[in-house]
């Protein structure tokens, strides 16, 4: 086995991989390298059509993380929720499997003051942020910080604490916590500025 059989073999593998990924922008991402490799296979061996069909979807994988990146999404919050609205019970029942992998510890009847916010794109109602107020360390707990699959980025999380963080801050709260034992929710902890604590059991964003 030389070394184009392989690249074709791999960059097959890699479009494979696209197709089983829920999230739009990391799909495209992962397209993008799997036709790159196609296009650099075809040329290699001389099979033009693969090379130009493979060129074409490069191009529309480009196109559309472009229309991604520059698009401007309308916001928009919900706080006039409670828990035990039909859509709530919906969305948690459409999407435990996911807030459970996300985040383990999860659960909504343990929680005993919880305050939820709904966070909508473009009228589409894509996350929900469950929280508490810690009066004691003056600290906003969150326990639900969960996004839909193809919104799965930090914007709602950046907007929620544009729009809310005068209030919290006249309230006396002087940081955010989230505890997490998932992975992948530490990796977005991170990218939206949460610190290890001292302690190390938490992670705080101070307000």
């Amino acid at each position: 086995m030389d070394f184009f059989e392989i690249l074709g073999y791999v960059a097959s593998f890699i479009v494979l991989i696209s197709i089983a990924v829920k999230n739009v922008k990391r799909f495209r991402w992962i397209n993008l390298c799997g036709a790159s490799s196609f296009v650099v296979y075809g040329l290699s061996i001389g099979a033009y059509p693969i090379a130009a069909m493979n060129s074409i979807i490069v191009f529309l994988d480009i196109y559309f993380l472009y229309q991604i990146y520059n698009r401007k999404d309308y916001f928009d919050i919900n706080e006039e929720l409670e828990g035990h609205e039909f859509f709530i019970k919906r969305f948690f029942d459409f999407y435990g499997d996911e807030i459970k992998r996300y985040f383990p510890e999860f659960s909504f009847d343990q929680i005993t003051s919880p305050k939820l916010i709904l966070v909508s794109r473009n009228i589409n109602p894509v996350g929900l942020f469950v929280y508490e107020k810690d009066l004691d360390s003056r600290s906003i707990i969150i326990h639900l910080d969960f996004a839909c699959p193809d919104y799965r980025d930090t914007k709602n999380f950046f907007y929620l604490l544009q729009e809310k963080i005068e209030d919290f801050k006249r309230e006396g709260h002087v940081r955010f916590v989230s505890k997490s034992s998932s992975p992948d929710h530490i990796k977005y902890l991170e990218r939206v500025g949460f610190k290890r604590s001292i302690s190390g059991d938490r992670y705080e964003l101070p307000l």
